[in-house]
């Protein structure tokens, strides 16, 4: 048997062993037992809304769609842009998966009903209408792409928030909204079918979150009852107690929040369900002071495992949502150094902030949005990003086994291992742990065990203009360690010496120097294949990244200088 084969098993025994038993019990029942609902129609018993103004009327949530491109058929979708023709709904050119799952999702819809409920241009309905019954029409058959569960997790609330926004000219036109409601209530069924415990995370959330919903729409009250006891089980595992989404990426969590959103303005229309409202307010609270403590100031996500800018909805619409539903008494948290359970750290001084990750890959049972970033960090100056980790780009890319690396991180390899086997768009073999951080005023120290044994551990000291970062590990027969630090796109290398590096940020016209304490080389990577940055999906761009490689790290960042 060749290697590549044995290698091949050891990564699916290694990922398969992490699963719980019912993930593959419904793995196989998938695969062989697929199950098809029972064709039935109905249409709506009790309307309901889950339009959120702050969140669907968010000028800078908007701003993402190109509304007159789509009326020549042209859609913008994760920094991508298509051709399609509504009328056999296929497009033109090559795409992504996810970019396929996100035309599904039709999101875009919402901006063109916002669109047509200012100006009343009947072009923006008259789009709706086409994209919507040419859909209808064209996929009237489960399968592929169109029926996945999530994708109708998704696309059901953004009909929903459309046929509102809509409502003043749907009134005219009932046939159109007959079809819509009819077709919801195929979905709905498949998605009933369908759940993806299989794969459980944010994927299985979403579907409760859309069953939930649909289940209040279509009057549902047995299935209603049992969806949010599953729900609330989700909540407890799935955001524990200090208020991160515990799949670890700041995208996720803010798109966690909008779903629990969605789901009690959709309660709140159904009598004997307040304390349940309340309930789930006060998760939102918790949620939204890790959202502020660590990502209201900077300006963009923290790019610590799978995130980009241009996913969730912005702050400050989520934030404004939140408080609107929460008690008068509740006080939210802005001030909240550490999340223990997720594993992300934070010091401030008077004009810089530094994050620190110090935790698992993700839940054991589902790592596939999980990065080899354990020891990275991002730190940032006057809320701008100066140091930065590479982020995400796609899911499937050449380039997604790079972005998912400890290299893409500002962090380290020991004698060129990885900390963890990630392998494939979402799966993780062997991978860290006894993962151990200590946080104290002015120093943080973190260790982890990479995948093969390796143990690693680093060293922040922070003072008031500057912070000293160590890295060391125990690995027998010598090691050699490469730490890298990754520039923000906008940061140049102004000066450099054998230990020293002057840094420029063009758009604060603010200095940063670097220097080597520990170490043998200092390198700057300006055009290599390390040097891969992606803030948004689907946009990607190259930055310098430096790396200082000995048996033992150490460098000085220093902000905040007059002259070098």
């Amino acid at each position: 048997m060749g290697v590549r084969v044995l290698r091949k098993i050891s990564l699916y025994a290694n990922t398969i062993k992490y699963l719980k038993p019912s993930q593959l019990c419904c793995r196989a029942f998938h695969r062989f037992l697929p199950v098809k609902r029972t064709v039935r129609y109905e249409t709506a018993k009790a309307p309901v809304s889950v339009f959120i103004p702050e969140l669907d009327l968010d000028e800078a949530y908007l701003s993402r769609f190109d509304c007159e491109a789509l009326l020549k058929d042209e859609l913008l979708l994760l920094n991508e842009r298509h051709k399609a023709d509504f009328t056999n709904w296929s497009v033109s050119g090559k795409t992504t998966h996810l970019w396929l799952f996100n035309l599904h999702y039709m999101e875009y819809l919402i901006p063109l009903a916002v669109r047509w409920r200012v100006s009343k241009d009947e072009a923006y309905y008259r789009k709706v209408r086409e994209i919507v019954l040419g859909w209808i029409k064209c996929f009237e058959k489960e399968g592929g792409d169109a029926w996945n569960a999530y994708t109708i997790s998704e696309r059901l609330p953004n009909w929903l928030i459309t046929m509102e926004l809509l409502e003043e000219r749907l009134s005219g036109d009932g046939a159109f909204r007959e079809k819509i409601e009819k077709s919801m209530y195929c979905q709905y069924k498949q998605l009933q079918a369908n759940q993806e415990k299989h794969l459980l995370g944010n994927h299985y959330f979403e579907n409760l979150k859309t069953m939930i919903i649909a289940a209040v729409l279509f009057d549902d009250r047995k299935n209603l009852e049992k969806y949010l006891k599953n729900f609330d089980g989700q909540i407890r595992e799935q955001i524990p107690e200090d208020g991160m989404h515990y799949e670890r990426s700041f995208m996720y969590h803010k798109i966690i929040m909008e779903d629990i959103l969605r789901v009690l303005a959709a309660l709140k229309q159904v009598q004997g369900y307040g304390d349940k409202v309340k309930s789930y307010a006060a998760v939102l609270g918790k949620m939204l002071g890790c959202t502020l403590s660590f990502e209201g100031r900077i300006r963009r996500v923290p790019l610590f495992n799978d995130a980009g800018n241009n996913v969730a909805k912005p702050v400050p619409a989520l934030e404004a949502a939140v408080r609107r539903i929460l008690p008068e008494t509740y006080t939210v948290r802005e001030d909240i150094k550490e999340l223990p359970d997720a594993g992300y750290y934070k010091y401030e001084s008077e004009d810089a902030a530094c994050i620190i990750d110090c935790g698992k890959i993700g839940p054991a049972y589902i790592p596939g949005h999980g990065h080899c970033d354990c020891l990275s960090y991002e730190l940032y100056v006057n809320g701008e990003p100066f140091l930065v980790n590479s982020g995400t780009y796609q899911y499937q890319s050449s380039k997604r086994s790079y972005f998912r690396s400890t290299r893409a991180h500002n962090c380290f390899t020991v004698n060129g291992f990885e900390q963890s086997q990630c392998w494939g768009e979402h799966r993780v073999a062997k991978r860290i742990s006894k993962i151990k951080a200590v946080r104290e005023d002015n120093v943080f120290s973190g260790q982890c065990r990479f995948w093969n044994g390796i143990k690693a551990s680093r060293k922040f000291r922070f003072f008031r203009n500057h912070v000293i970062v160590e890295d060391k590990c125990d690995c027998r027969g010598g090691a050699v360690i490469r730490s890298y630090v990754h520039l923000a796109p906008d940061v140049e290398v102004l000066k450099r010496n054998e230990k020293n590096v002057l840094l420029r940020s063009r758009e604060q016209d603010r200095e940063m120097n670097l220097e080597m304490l520990e170490g043998e080389n200092l390198v700057i990577h300006a055009k290599d294949d390390i040097c891969w940055y992606s803030d948004e999906f689907g946009k990607i761009q190259k930055t310098n990244v430096l790396e200082i490689t000995g048996n033992r790290v150490a460098y000085k960042i220093q902000w905040g200088i007059k002259k070098w």
